[in-house]
């Protein structure tokens, strides 16, 4: 049994050639699939019909058309895309698609799909909230992307075999997502995870470079605080009414020189910080599978391990782990070695063999 034709023709195989694979035994294959995107449609800064998502099927797809797949989202962090989960960028030479070759290998009953979505934006990211300048993101991720997904491949359509896994902005993107979108997914990751208890680590003097900017058009040459920032401001104080940027930092110059709270971007940008939605929505997270994970040097060790007591107070019980590692160094080993596996157990538990009816 195949997609729908509508699904085929969004979805078309990816060159291999741009990701090394392993070379023996069983392999899963690539695809791009050009995603639906309504929740993105009419924001300010750029409007997307469609956005690109790259997909891992594992070995066994194409072997066995009436078997159904569980599936795990992988949101990547600020300034990349999916090429940083395959070996071209990001964690250490990571390729997700060769480590699961290997890992379904020694137990091709868990197998998985995963699904890799290309959340960049202009400014770098889109921090998967939903905001008038740049679209609709947690909408995008849980509506859009699931329901497409769902639709094109042969997936086990149920909350329990759906996973969402991120890291840095993708760790704030997949609680965050989890805490608007809560009977989604049936298990939650979030590594090395920004935004959850404040919202600048950079303080007054990040602000000021990103105030140094005199346009969007000249962003890219002016460092990575400064696209972090705005593309913040964006995501969380936007305002159609100051141009050029559309969105307002949480500070403001004074005319002589200093730098005060604006009071219409500061509000907003305390509004993202996570653990200010906790009272009203974390009691809904109460079932999901929870794992709040950072590494031992990362600098956002002790912000992870707050939001996850916070998460406690409120009736949610996270599994809070420290790795060997920073910010990125050590992510590799940790999906590797514990992630992917133990994702491996917890989606294909009983019942594992789920299976299409056969035409009568």
């Amino acid at each position: 049994m195949r997609p729908s034709r509508l699904a085929s023709a969004l979805v078309v195989p990816l060159a291999l050639a741009v990701w090394p694979r392993a070379v023996e035994g069983s392999q899963g294959r690539l695809e791009t699939a050009r995603v639906p995107a309504p929740s993105l449609v009419g924001a300010l800064l750029e409007s997307h019909a469609v956005r690109r998502a790259v997909v891992y099927l594992p070995p066994s797809y194409d072997e066995d058309d009436d078997r159904r797949y569980p599936v795990v989202y992988l949101l990547h962090s600020f300034g990349a895309g999916p090429e940083a989960w395959l070996g071209v960028s990001g964690y250490e030479g990571m390729n997700v698609a060769r480590s699961l070759d290997a890992q379904f290998r020694t137990d091709p009953t868990a197998e998985f799909i995963v699904v890799m979505p290309d959340a960049r934006t202009r400014f770098g990211g889109s921090w998967y909230a939903n905001s008038p300048a740049t679209g609709r993101w947690t909408d995008f991720v849980a509506r859009d992307l699931v329901s497409f997904v769902d639709r094109a491949f042969r997936t086990r359509p149920d909350p329990a075999s759906r996973a969402l896994v991120g890291q840095s902005m993708g760790g704030y993107g997949a609680l965050r997502v989890a805490l608007w979108y809560p009977d989604t997914f049936g298990a939650v990751v979030a590594l090395s995870s920004p935004n959850l208890m404040s919202t600048n680590p950079f303080g007054v003097e990040g602000v000021r470079s990103a105030l140094a900017v005199p346009d969007p058009t000249t962003l890219d040459l002016a460092g990575p605080v400064p696209r972090v920032l705005w593309s913040k401001a964006v995501a969380f104080a936007p305002d159609p009414a100051h141009p050029p940027f559309y969105g307002r930092l949480p500070w403001r110059p004074t005319a002589d020189g200093r730098l005060e709270h604006d009071p219409m971007g500061w509000p907003a940008w305390e509004e993202s910080a996570l653990v200010n939605h906790l009272e009203e929505r974390a009691p809904a997270l109460a079932p999901v599978e929870i794992r709040i994970e950072v590494g031992s040097a990362d600098p956002l060790r002790d912000e992870s391990e707050r939001f996850a007591r916070r998460l406690q107070e409120h009736g949610v019980r996270p599994r809070f782990e420290l790795f060997e590692g920073d910010h990125v160094r050590g992510v590799r080993d940790r999906l590797e070695d514990d992630l992917l596996p133990w994702l491996g157990r917890f989606l294909t538990r009983p019942p594992r063999d789920v299976r299409l009816p056969r035409p009568s």
